[in-house]
């Protein structure tokens, strides 16, 4: 289930999820936030990632501090956020410079992922976003299975936000 938190600058905010989507489709990847660790500091780590069904796909090593996490609890409460388009706008004084964005916010449950066809249907997915052609159906070999391991991201509460007229 996808919900909202109220925005402060509601004149930036985006509420049409397909252009929401559209910005999840050109960013190049996404911060996640995982739970603070045992002196209270959030880790935060970019990804790169496939997205279908408000579901993020991830792969990484089977081995590693953001994988501990899982091992502690099998779903765990994530934060995470992605931009594009940004661009640096200079003004004649300093403080008149503006930098124009398009971006997304959002948490949601990461889990491991463990069934053989949804592993394969991450890994597609982050080709997806990556490959000239998204239509392209991939192998992989199979060799790296044992090394690689894919998570998932469910998203819960996703927020757009633009200063771009006219996206």
């Amino acid at each position: 289930m996808i919900t909202s938190t109220k925005m402060t600058k509601k004149r930036y905010e985006i509420k049409e999820l397909s252009k929401i989507h559209d910005i999840i489709k050109s960013s190049q990847s996404v911060r996640i936030a995982f739970p603070p660790d045992e002196d209270g500091y959030p880790y935060i780590l970019p990804f790169t990632f496939g997205f279908e069904n408000n579901t993020f796909y991830f792969h990484s090593n089977k081995k590693g501090r953001k994988l501990d996490f899982f091992k502690e609890q099998p779903k765990v409460k994530v934060g995470f956020q992605l931009d594009t388009d940004l661009k640096l706008v200079l003004g004649k004084r300093s403080c008149d410079c503006d930098i124009k964005y398009r971006s997304v916010v959002g948490a949601g449950i990461a889990e491991l992922v463990e069934d053989p066809d949804e592993v394969k249907f991450g890994l597609q997915q982050i080709m997806k976003q990556y490959h000239p052609d998204p239509n392209k159906i991939h192998t992989f070999d199979t060799k790296f299975f044992p090394h690689t391991q894919i998570w998932k991201v469910t998203v819960v509460h996703l927020k757009g936000k633009s200063n771009i007229k006219n996206i």
